[in-house]
C-alpha cells in the first residue's frame, strides 16, 4: 500500500547554536521538529481526503480527520492547539500540494478564552514574531494563512439548544470563510466539557462528525480529563471516534510539575509508542539571559517558546538502533583503530592501543585521582593533533565557564612526555583561555553544561544527541570524541535520570551509534555496588575499557628506583624531586586496567604524579609505566 502524504506539525522545532544540518535525521530542506518525528515524519492524510478538498464543491461531503487532544486541566491542551494552528500557517507543508503550498489556516473556537487574550499569548510565545498577522480576531480578513480566533465573546452559540444546531453555526462560521478557497483548513473546538451536560453523548458526537465531514482538513475537539498519563488510565469514550488522539497528563514528582505526552492512537500510520517530556518553555528574552534570542538559559538549543516534546530514551534507542544495524559493520571497522592518550607509557598499558575509537572508556576510581585531568589532556590532545576532528563535554557538575578555566589550566601547565606543552605558542594563562574560547567559536569544541534539577532522561537524551549529530557550516564531520564528567554526581542532581535504569548504558549505546568515541569520567569503586560508593550502573557493563585510579600507599624508595623512574639526563625537567630514597611511606595515585578493549582481562599499571610546589613542571602531570614485579601498596 502506498504511504499516505504527511502533515507536518512543525511542533517543538530543534534550533541550532549556529547553521548546521543533522546527519541523524531525515533529510529534509524543513525544519526538524521532534512531534514530527514521534509521528514518524507527521499526520498521516489519507490522499481521499486531499482529493475531496481540491475538487470542492458546495453541499459535497469531504471526509476530514477527527483529532482528539485529552488531558486534565494545566497539562497544555490549549498552548498545544494555539501554537499548531500558528505554526501550521506560517510555514509550508509540500507534501500535501497546492492545497497547503502556502501555509494552512484555522478556525479556533475556544469557549474558556478571550480573543485578545489568545493573540497576546501567541505574541508572547513568539510564534507571530514575523508575521503580525497569523492570529487575528474573527470577522478581520487576511491575505495570507492565518489563525482566526472566534473568543468565548462570541456568545451566539451558547444560545443554540441542540447539538446539530450548534455545530452547524460552527461549520456555517467555517464556510463562510473556507469553503469554497480549495485550501486546507482546520477547526480546533477547545473544550467538550462546556457543553449543556444534558445533551446525550450519541447526539454530540454525530453532531462533530457531520462537521468533520463536511469540509476541513482535520477538525481538533479537546476535552478535559480527571487524572494524568498513567498506564491504567482507561480512555475517554471520544477516543473510540477519533482517527488520531494524543493525550497530554503530568505527574508530581518532589512538588514539581513534570508534564508528558503519549500518542494514544493514529489510526493511518505508525507513531512512536510510549510516554514522553513535555515542557512549556516561554520565549528567552535578551534581559533574562544576557545573549541575543537565540538561546535559552536552560537549553542552548531554544530561541522560541512554546511546547517542547522530548522522545523517551526508550524511542531514542530505537532510532539508536537502526542506525547501528544499518552501519554496524562501518562502526566495527572504524574501532580497530584507537586514539592515543597523551602519555607513552599509559597507552602502553593497553598494549600500545589508546583508547578503542567508536566505543566507550571509563575512567573511574578514587576522588582527586586526577580522572578528569586525564580526560581533558586527552581531549585537548586529540584536537590540536587532529585539526578536522571535533570534540564535546557533557558536564554533570562544572558550569561551561568552569570547565573553560580547567582546561586552560591544564593547557597552559601540563607538558608531553618531552617536556613540552602543547601548543608553544601559549605563554600565558590568558592566551590559553582564548585559545579554548577559539575552539569553541569555531565549533570544533563544545561544552553541554547540565544545571540540577528534575530534568528527565528523554530531555537529557535529546540535548546530547542533537550536540553530537550537528554539523556546523564549514565543518564536515559530526562530534568523534565526547568527555562525560562526573558521572556519581547523577543520583544527586539529576534524580528523574538516575531512576531510569537503563540510562548510563543507553546514553553509552546512542554514543555508539552516532560512532562517537566516549570518555566516561566516574568516582567510585568498581568492588562496590552503586549504592554503595560503587561505579553508576550501567557504566562497568558498557564500557570497552576500564581504567581504575586508586591512592596505594608506596615507599619513597620503591618510587626512586631507576626502573620506575629513570632520570632522562637529555631532560633534567622531568627529574622528579621526591626526596631521600630513604623515609616515609606516601599515598601515590596508581592507574590500573579493569578490563582491556576487547573485553581483553589486563592488570598493567602504571604511577601518576602530579608535579609539587617547587618542581620545575608544577601543575604537570607525570606518568611511569609499573613494572609487573613492582609491589602493591597498602590501597586506601
Amino acid at each position: 500500500m502506498e504511504n499516505p502524504p504527511k502533515l507536518k506539525t512543525f511542533m517543538s522545532p530543534v534550533y541550532q547554536r549556529s547553521k548546521a544540518k543533522l546527519i541523524e535525521f531525515p533529510n529534509s530542506k524543513q525544519q526538524l521538529c521532534m512531534l514530527d518525528e514521534l509521528l514518524e515524519g507527521g499526520i498521516a492524510i489519507p490522499k481521499e481526503i486531499l482529493k475531496g478538498i481540491e475538487s470542492r464543491e458546495e453541499n459535497k461531503l469531504i471526509p476530514g480527520l477527527l483529532m482528539l487532544l485529552s488531558g486534565p486541566p494545566g497539562s497544555g491542551k490549549s498552548t498545544f492547539n494555539l501554537e499548531l494552528c500558528c505554526r501550521l500557517a506560517s510555514e509550508s507543508n509540500l507534501e500535501l500540494g497546492k492545497i497547503a503550498e502556502d501555509g494552512i489556516s484555522s478556525m479556533y473556537i475556544s469557549s474558556e478564552s478571550q480573543t485578545t487574550f489568545l493573540i497576546e499569548q501567541a505574541g508572547n510565545f513568539g510564534w507571530n514574531k514575523n508575521n503580525k498577522d497569523i492570529i487575528v480576531p474573527w470577522g478581520k480578513t487576511s491575505s495570507s494563512p492565518a489563525v482566526h480566533i472566534y473568543g468565548r465573546e462570541h456568545s451566539e452559540l451558547s444560545e443554540k439548544k441542540t447539538p446539530e444546531e450548534y455545530f452547524e453555526l460552527i461549520h456555517e462560521r467555517w464556510s463562510e470563510r473556507f469553503g469554497k478557497t480549495g485550501k486546507a483548513s482546520i477547526i480546533v473546538f477547545d473544550s467538550l466539557n462546556v457543553l449543556p451536560k444534558q445533551w446525550p453523548y450519541d447526539e454530540v458526537m454525530k453532531a462533530i462528525i457531520k462537521c468533520c465531514l463536511r469540509g476541513p482538513l482535520f477538525m481538533i475537539a479537546t476535552v478535559d480529563t480527571d487524572i494524568g498519563l498513567e498506564g491504567t488510565q482507561k480512555p475517554t469514550e471520544w477516543d473510540y471516534y477519533a482517527d488520531l488522539v494524543i493525550a497530554l497528563g503530568y505527574d508530581i514528582e518532589e512538588s514539581y510539575l513534570v508534564r508528558k505526552m503519549q500518542i494514544v492512537k493514529a489510526r493511518y500510520q505508525d507513531h512512536a509508542d510510549g510516554e514522553h517530556r513535555l515542557k512549556i518553555n516561554s520565549t528567552p528574552s535578551k534581559e533574562e539571559t544576557g545573549i541575543e534570542e537565540t538561546q535559552h538559559p536552560m537549553s542552548p538549543y531554544i530561541k522560541e517558546g512554546g511546547i517542547f516534546v522530548f522522545p523517551s530514551i526508550h524511542r531514542q534507542l530505537s532510532v539508536a538502533r537502526r542506525r547501528i544495524e544499518g552501519n554496524d559493520e562501518k562502526i566495527q571497522k572504524a574501532s580497530n583503530k584507537s586514539i592515543p592518550m597523551p602519555f607513552d607509557d599509559l597507552n602502553k598499558i593497553v598494549d600500545n592501543e589508546g583508547l578503542p575509537r567508536g566505543y566507550c572508556t571509563a575512567i573511574v576510581g578514587s576522588r582527586g585521582g586526577m580522572k578528569s585531568h586525564l580526560a581533558y589532556y586527552t581531549l585537548l590532545k586529540f584536537l590540536e593533533d587532529n585539526k578536522n576532528e571535533r570534540a564535546l563535554i557533557i558536564s554533570l557538575r562544572d558550569t561551561e565557564q568552569a570547565a573553560i578555566n580547567t582546561l586552560a589550566q591544564i593547557l597552559a601547565k601540563q607538558k608531553d612526555d618531552k617536556g613540552e606543552i602543547l601548543d608553544s605558542q601559549i605563554k600565558t594563562l590568558d592566551a590559553t583561555k582564548k585559545k579554548i574560547n577559539k575552539y569553541i567559536q569555531e565549533e570544533r569544541l563544545e561544552i553541554l553544561y547540565f544545571w540540577p534539577g528534575l530534568i528527565s532522561p528523554g530531555e537529557f537524551f535529546h540535548l546530547v544527541r542533537v550536540a553530537v549529530n550537528r554539523i556546523p557550516e564549514g565543518q564536515t564531520k559530526p562530534i568523534s570524541l565526547a568527555v562525560i564528567t562526573c558521572l556519581e554526581q547523577l543520583k544527586d542532581r539529576f534524580p528523574l535520570c538516575a531512576e531510569e535504569k537503563m540510562f548510563v548504558s543507553g546514553l553509552v549505546t546512542m554514543l555508539y551509534a552516532a560512532k562517537t568515541t566516549s570518555i566516561v569520567v566516574s568516582a567510585g569503586d568498581v568492588s562496590a555496588p552503586p549504592e554503595r560508593g560503587g561505579v553508576p550502573a550501567g557504566l562497568l557493563q558498557s564500557a570497552d575499557l576500564i581504567l581504575e585510579s586508586t591512592f596505594q600507599i608506596l615507599p619513597k624508595k620503591e618510587i626512586w628506583s631507576k626502573d620506575v623512574w629513570p632520570v632522562k639526563k637529555n631532560n633534567p625537567d622531568l627529574e622528579v624531586k621526591l626526596g631521600d630514597e630513604d623515609g616515609k611511606e606516601e599515598p601515590h595515585v596508581i592507574y590500573q586496567i579493569i578490563r582491556g578493549p576487547g573485553a581483553r582481562e589486563c592488570r598493567k599499571r602504571a604511577l601518576f604524579y602530579m608535579g609539587r610546589k617547587g618542581d620545575p613542571n608544577q601543575g604537570s602531570v607525570y606518568v611511569r609505566l609499573l613494572p609487573e614485579d613492582f609491589p602493591y601498596g597498602k590501597k586506601i
